[in-house]
């Protein structure tokens, strides 16, 4: 989710899940990712779709590799958590909290550009649509970079 501050700084709560994408052979996250929930189902097959210099892209496998059972996939998604009544801003909080934690920092997401600079969230949390410590972010949590 792209930070574009008229958007992300609307008011509207609604349900978000939290994932990351999984390379199957080494079992590591290489991009962490937020979709509102309803569109959680059709979003992995969007990143194999669209994201065309992706290593999960579609064109990188065979024909048919992503219609084989999930269990066969080279990539697949995983649920980290979803979250409900987030605002946007909110929501990409979350983004850049779970970025952090699978390693997104070190530099250990390959694919993953970061969600939302401590800069950023400085400037927009005050702007009415920041209740992430109600909701369950740590106390005084902020991005580290």
């Amino acid at each position: 989710m792209p930070i574009n501050a008229p958007l992300i700084l609307n008011n509207r709560l609604d349900d978000y899940t939290l994932y990351r994408l999984v390379h199957r052979a080494e079992n590591s996250s290489v991009y962490v990712g937020v979709v509102r929930s309803k569109y959680y189902d059709r979003r992995f097959f969007r990143h194999c779709a669209d994201d065309l210099d992706a290593p999960w892209h579609m064109h990188q496998f065979p024909s048919g590799t992503y219609q084989q059972p999930e269990e066969n996939w080279p990539y697949y998604s995983a649920v980290i958590e979803k979250v409900f009544d987030f605002t946007r801003f909110e929501a990409a909080a979350a983004q850049q909290y779970w970025w952090e934690k699978y390693g997104g920092v070190k530099g250990s997401l390959k694919f993953a550009k970061q969600p939302l600079s401590r800069t950023q969230f400085i400037l927009l949390r005050g702007k009415g649509c920041w209740d992430g410590y109600v909701k369950g972010f740590p106390n005084g949590w902020a991005p580290v970079r």
